[in-house]
């Protein structure tokens, strides 16, 4: 898969597929065009989500140890007349529409993709196809809520199939065969991005040597590959949330203990600490 180096932040701070936190409707499932890869595809949706956070992070970070959370948003604007509200809840209708075409687009254009790696009969795509369309209407409407819900962590989390398991217990055995290959691809493309992003930004943050990169990778490799099997349903509410994030990092910080020096360890608790206490803050705090 494709990845920008932004998303790395988040793999940095115990985020297993931390791809996103889901955000307001206006940044949510937005797929990429039909020109594009499904796996680049894929990654921009859970890039952009990352977006804000970062940025939130990158101004923590220039503040110092201590430094108080961002403030929350400002209120409207004084003045602000009805006109103003109702061209504002038009303007979320379009861009809203827009969406929904877009996300049906990649639905199409991903089925049709497994539908021909397959040869997925009428019924079972069609089956798939409706399981995508739920998914992207989640994703929606978790965007939409103010503050995000906890419960839809795993939503962008969870590393998801690209078929449902009722159509994949519908497979034949010559289909079984190429969905098993098809999936182990997908899995194991996925977690070489998101490590090779980890590693690319912890080795310039932390200024690894090559030796703790050798360390390292295989790793992180092997934790994403464990996370490619989770689904996050025990995040249910702020305090799950942080207990999940400190599970992230715990489980790196044990390994980080015996390859970083006692200057890389303290640089990554504070980033991973930042990290954290943005997320809280941004599942706690509505937006205006």
């Amino acid at each position: 898969m494709k990845i920008a180096w932004i998303i790395i932040a988040a793999a940095l701070l115990g985020a297993s597929f931390t791809y996103l936190v889901i955000q307001p409707a206006e940044a949510v499932a937005e797929p990429a065009s039909a020109g594009k890869d499904e796996a680049t595809a894929k990654v921009e949706g859970k890039l952009r989500a990352l977006n804000q956070e970062i940025a939130q992070l990158k101004t923590r970070l220039a503040a110092g140890p201590g430094s108080p959370p961002p403030a929350a948003p400002a209120a409207a604007k004084a003045g602000e007349g009805a006109a103003d509200v109702d061209q504002k809840t038009k303007a979320k209708e379009v861009m809203l529409a827009q969406r929904r075409t877009a996300m049906k687009q990649q639905v199409e254009d991903r089925v049709a993709r497994i539908t021909e790696k397959l040869g997925l009969d009428a019924g079972q795509a069609a089956a798939a196809t409706a399981w995508h369309a739920a998914h992207q209407e989640n994703l929606l409407a978790a965007g939409m809520k103010s503050p995000p819900d906890p419960r839809d962590y795993h939503l962008r989390m969870a590393y998801r199939q690209d078929l449902p398991p009722e159509v994949q217990a519908t497979l034949t055995p010559e289909q079984q065969a190429a969905w098993t290959k098809y999936d182990a691809d997908n899995r194991a493309d996925s977690v070489e991005s998101i490590t090779n992003a980890e590693m690319g930004f912890i080795a310039g943050t932390l200024d690894l040597s090559r030796d703790q990169k050798d360390q390292i990778f295989p790793h992180l490799s092997e934790l994403y590959m464990q996370d490619t099997y989770a689904d996050f349903a025990n995040v249910v509410d702020v305090p799950t949330l942080s207990s999940q994030k400190d599970a992230d990092n715990e489980r790196r910080r044990q390994f980080y203990g015996t390859v970083l020096d006692a200057k890389q360890m303290e640089k990554w608790e504070s980033v991973a600490a930042s990290y954290k206490d943005g997320m809280l803050q941004q599942y706690s705090t509505p937006k205006r």
